[in-house]
């Protein structure tokens, strides 16, 4: 091997030990405004309180099981949503397999602090097991997380609009209501657009905006791809909507059996417009697992209805510890399905980050020059 030849490897092997170190520096700086989110609101409340509110739910520790059993359905809800999504491109595995899946790409998703995405890590895998078709399984990934978000979307909407004379009774509930709104309009709006091909393109402002901002450009562009390869698959994305639904249902259910640990009444339809919102803002990739941002939608919308915050956040802290719990059985579906591959752990980490570097300059290399590169 010459010199030049050494000096690229090594410069290669530069470059991805600062993009795995600037990975790490970020996640970490996510994971500390999660924390320190959770801290800020902990201060402002009665500590006394917060020490009662838990021993309370400990009290009450069957609707804390309960609440925290639901997860499990919360997951193989989607994992025969992602299935049904995995099929419809050709790509068969047993259930059993995608339920592993899910967990593994929890637990990447929920722990694994500038380290690689849960949905890399999912992609990965099935490329591996079906023999490639990762173009297909990225695809599937994509449409899932969609179909998620606008299932989360929906449910708010009918819910608020079914309330909206009691989302007009407060200043709080108001602007929250509207926002909504603004959010759904927007994401609904870019649903059509993700079905019909080219068409943002064909507006001269976005056509000028998508050339100065290349890397939106590239997101817009791998939504048109994913979404188009599901036009002539209704019934898969019908079926995404229904799992969703009941994923998004559960998800309500465990928040309604922890707020019964703590002595917490509310109507359900309360429960089932609030509870999407705060997901809705727990999915935007500030921190990990929405940590924070999930707590201070709680303790800002639910008190609205005469829950007390200290109520409110214990309500989410138990939501967020038994979503983590989940991911802890994730990373041990992970060394099992390392273990059971033959490969070392540390092995199998850097073949995952080599993915999603290779993903990444596939994605750039493939980024379109203009509007005719994709006609």
């Amino acid at each position: 091997m010459g010199p030049r030849a050494q000096l690229g490897g090594a410069g290669a092997r530069d470059v991805g030990l600062n993009k795995k170190r600037q990975k790490i520096v970020v996640g970490s700086l996510k994971a500390a405004a999660g924390i320190g989110i959770v801290a800020w609101i902990l201060v402002r409340l009665d500590e006394q309180d917060i020490w009662d509110q838990l021993r309370s739910a400990m009290a009450n520790w069957p609707w804390v099981l309960a609440g925290f059993s639901g997860f499990i359905v919360c997951l193989i809800a989607i994992s025969l949503r992602w299935q049904a999504l995995l099929v419809a491109q050709g790509v068969r595995l047993q259930l059993r397999r995608v339920i592993s899946l899910s967990f593994i790409g929890h637990f990447f998703n929920a722990l694994m602090l500038g380290g690689t995405g849960g949905d890399i890590a999912k992609a990965y895998y099935v490329s591996r097991e079906v023999g490639g078709q990762r173009t297909e399984a990225i695809a599937t990934i994509l449409v899932d997380r969609i179909t998620g978000l606008i299932t989360m979307i929906m449910i708010a909407d009918v819910m608020m609009l079914a309330q909206t004379r009691l989302f007009m009774a407060t200043p709080v509930l108001r602007q929250v209501y509207w926002w909504t709104l603004a959010i759904s309009a927007t994401a609904y709006l870019a649903l059509i657009a993700a079905f019909s091909q080219n068409l943002l393109e064909k507006v001269p402002l976005f056509r000028r905006i998508l050339g100065k901002m290349q890397r939106v450009g590239e997101i817009i562009h791998r939504v048109y791809d994913a979404f188009y390869l599901y036009r002539d698959h209704p019934g898969a994305l019908l079926a995404s909507l229904a799992y969703s639904t009941i994923n998004q249902g559960v998800l309500v259910m465990m928040t309604v059996a922890f707020g019964y640990s703590l002595g917490v009444s509310l109507d359900l339809a309360v429960y089932y417009a609030i509870i999407p919102i705060a997901n809705i803002l727990g999915a935007m990739p500030l921190t990990p697992g929405g940590i924070g941002i999930r707590e201070g939608a709680y303790v800002l919308l639910l008190p609205e209805f005469a829950v007390s915050d200290g109520h409110a956040l214990v309500m989410s802290l138990l939501l967020t510890t038994s979503m983590t719990l989940w991911s802890l059985i994730g990373g041990a579906v992970f060394v099992l399905y390392t273990s059971g591959s033959g490969h070392k752990l540390s092995e199998e980490l850097d073949q995952l980050q080599h993915t999603e570097d290779e993903t990444a300059d596939t994605d750039a290399q493939e980024s379109p020059g203009g509007p005719a590169d994709r006609q």
